[in-house]
């Protein structure tokens, strides 16, 4: 039985994906600010929350730079395809979430994620795009309006968001740190 590593990408490519999904966790944010803007809160709770995934992905992807074990590597697969990938992803978030609000108490949205659970939060998302048949009841996004915390949920998400992507995105290799120092 063949044991060989499969090929995997370079410390480069694992950079620049990490880079481009923080960057598109934060162009998600950007369209759900005009969405809100625009009177449209769920909608944009649920750019949101596909930001949220995108920076699940940036995560795994700067893991590998730091730990190249066969655990991170299943976890970065995991965030970028399979069942229960976008769990995943918003759990990455919910998890760096839950130790900030443990070191900062005193914050008033620190713990506010920490109430939900990944499922809780994608069901979230799903009821926000999608009418969906919830046992004898239809749901519309339409429907989501009422639920007042939907605003402040999409607020402390993007707080997580803009704050973990910045510091992840500022702990990727440059180019110039991979060029030869020989003169």
């Amino acid at each position: 039985m063949d044991t060989k590593k499969p090929n995997r990408p370079s410390r480069e490519v694992i950079a620049e994906l990490a880079r481009a999904a923080c960057r598109n966790a934060r162009a998600y944010l950007d369209d759900a600010d005009v969405l809100a803007d625009a009177g449209r809160d769920v909608r944009a709770f649920a750019l949101t929350v596909m930001g949220a995934e995108e920076f699940g992905k940036a995560f795994w992807a700067q893991r590998i730079l730091e730990d190249d074990s066969e655990a991170a590597w299943d976890s970065l697969q995991a965030a970028l395809g399979g069942r229960g990938v976008h769990q995943h992803r918003l759990a990455t978030l919910l998890a760096l979430e839950h130790m900030v609000a443990e070191q900062n108490p005193a914050d008033p949205t620190s713990g506010m994620l920490g109430l939900f659970g990944a499922n809780d939060i994608f069901s979230l998302r799903n009821l926000a795009l999608y009418v969906e048949l919830q046992e004898e009841e239809v749901w519309s996004p339409q429907a989501m309006v009422s639920l007042e915390n939907v605003g402040i949920l999409r607020r402390a998400l993007a707080k997580s968001i803009i704050i973990n992507s910045i510091i992840i995105e500022g702990s990727l290799p440059t180019h110039a740190d991979h060029t030869d120092p020989s003169p």
